[in-house]
């Protein structure tokens, strides 16, 4: 299962991503199981040959699984000039490829700077 937000999120932004889990007997069914998030751009159509950015947290697939009291989690990533042309954006809370429950809490999605283009020396400072 999942929980899904929309946002519009600005080009060349970093961003702060953070909950808190609990997981309850979660067990993965396969390698790289558990729980995990993911903020994926939303490409529009479809068929659209542009491709999407995408964060999966934690990074390198280290996702949570067992019994676990609340644990905090925080994440940060950063948007490109793409996001100019495709603002939105999915986020999504899941257990993948595991069996168990999992809850969230107090999920927030902060901007923590942005970056300003130098329009002098055609470079960011």
């Amino acid at each position: 299962g999942h929980f899904y937000a929309a946002a519009k999120l600005e080009p060349s932004t970093r961003y702060r991503l953070s909950y808190f889990v609990k997981c309850d007997a979660i067990t993965p069914v396969v390698t790289g199981g558990g729980v995990s998030v993911i903020v994926r751009q939303k490409v529009k159509g479809g068929k659209s040959k542009a491709k999407s950015k995408e964060w999966t947290f934690p990074e390198n697939r280290n996702f949570l699984s067992g019994t676990t009291d609340w644990i905090p989690q925080v994440f940060e990533f950063e948007t490109d000039e793409t996001w100019r042309e495709r603002p939105d954006a999915g986020i999504w809370l899941r257990i993948r490829y595991a069996a168990g429950t999992a809850h969230f809490d107090d999920v927030r999605l902060d901007r923590i700077s942005k970056r300003f283009l130098d329009k002098t020396q055609g470079k960011m400072p």
